[in-house]
């Protein structure tokens, strides 16, 4: 969810974590604010304040860098009808100090009259492939003065060719690709002038092209809006 704002806004800044599907996100609007602070955006979802937290869970001692994922990773994108941006003297003066970031106003979708049942069901699929790679040398082995050396503390000094030396791609062997499935059904109605339903249902399933790094999440939303 965080990661779909890059290139939207301007003077955003998506920093993307590098631990698959699950890792989290940071936002930052128009540079950091503080020294110490989070200097992330406070998330107002319905009129709810919510933290988009990052980090790590320190009370684990053998691995402090842990990370949690952050609170948007949580949120089904298809449950969003408008997202908007307050930065500035805008954000200050609807939330006071909280907003010295700036504001990510969330708004969920609710029931409106449609014809029919007002169902909608949608399937996205993704795949995930290694787009640049960093070049690696397959000309020199391990050796000395020019001689090939069977040692592994020897320097690369020793040129063969790619079948003595038996160049592999360990990249191509460690990244085997990545693929996403997301399913969502919704109902979406008035039930009459003054009341309507929205109610929906998510399955997300990443496989990350990092092996062994998944992301498995079930959203369940039912939102009722009666006016009296």
């Amino acid at each position: 969810m965080a990661n779909a704002l890059a290139g939207k806004v301007a003077g955003v800044q998506i920093i993307k974590g590098s631990n698959g599907p699950a890792s989290s996100s940071k936002i930052v609007l128009r540079g950091n604010s503080s020294l110490s602070g989070d200097n992330q955006p406070l998330i107002v979802v319905d009129g709810i304040p919510m933290d988009n937290f990052t980090g790590a869970d320190n009370t684990d001692f053998f691995n402090p860098s842990q990370d949690l994922g952050n609170g948007l990773g949580d949120l089904n994108s298809d449950d969003i009808e408008t997202m908007t941006v307050l930065k500035g003297a805008s954000a200050a003066a609807l939330y006071g100090s909280r907003a010295g970031s700036g504001v990510i106003l969330i708004t969920t979708k609710t029931g409106k009259s449609r014809k029919g049942l007002g169902i909608t069901v949608s399937v996205t699929t993704g795949f995930e492939r290694l787009f640049v790679k960093p070049k690696t040398q397959k000309s020199f082995g391990q050796g000395s003065e020019g001689l090939y050396v069977n040692d592994s503390g020897s320097s690369w000094d020793w040129k063969g060719d790619q079948v003595s030396l038996r160049a592999y791609d360990n990249l191509d062997n460690l990244y085997n690709g990545g693929f996403s499935q997301n399913y969502s059904v919704s109902f979406q109605q008035q039930a009459t002038e003054a009341t309507s339903v929205y109610t929906s249902v998510n399955y997300l399933e990443n496989d990350s092209n990092i092996p062994g790094s998944t992301l498995e999440r079930l959203n369940l939303t039912t939102r009722a809006v009666s006016k009296f």
